[in-house]
């Protein structure tokens, strides 16, 4: 198992949120009162919002060899 610390979403963005890479199943950009950021789909069926862009969680995700998850955007 994987953890990475991704930035906190919104007025949150000071803070860390963890997540095990290899429970990500599918990722998209969000936008939402000004803020914007990814919008991450776990195994389990929940969602969590992060203040790092699609393509930084892409790169994260291919930079620790996670093969079992796809992009939604």
């Amino acid at each position: 198992m994987t953890p990475h610390q991704f930035t906190g979403w919104g007025n949150k963005a000071h803070l860390k949120t963890g997540v095990i890479l290899e429970r990500i199943v599918s990722w998209e950009f969000i936008s939402s009162l000004g803020h914007v950021g990814t919008l991450i789909h776990m195994d389990d069926g929940s969602e969590l919002l992060v203040g790092d862009m699609p393509n930084q969680v892409e790169h994260i995700i291919a930079k620790h060899g996670n093969k079992q998850t796809g992009a939604a955007a």
